[in-house]
């Protein structure tokens, strides 16, 4: 059986600061993002954000179809 906190996580791909990334959610917020560095077709780097004031600003920034059903509501 999964955890609680991972079956109630969901994830969506992002554009985020031009790099191609990953937002995360749980019902109630966006809890972390990833953003991924590509060179020659290949993964270079991946770029965490936790940070609650980024997020904050991310969640705000980010076009509504990329957000779970009810978020906003939340």
């Amino acid at each position: 059986m999964r955890p609680k906190w991972r079956r109630s996580t969901r994830s969506s791909f992002a554009d985020i600061n031009g790099r191609p990334g990953l937002v995360l959610f749980t019902s109630e917020a966006l809890f972390a993002a990833l953003t991924i560095e590509a060179s020659d077709g290949r993964i270079a780097a991946i770029y965490p954000i936790q940070s609650p004031e980024r997020l904050r600003r991310l969640a705000q920034a980010l076009p509504l179809g990329s957000l779970p059903l009810g978020f906003w509501a939340c």
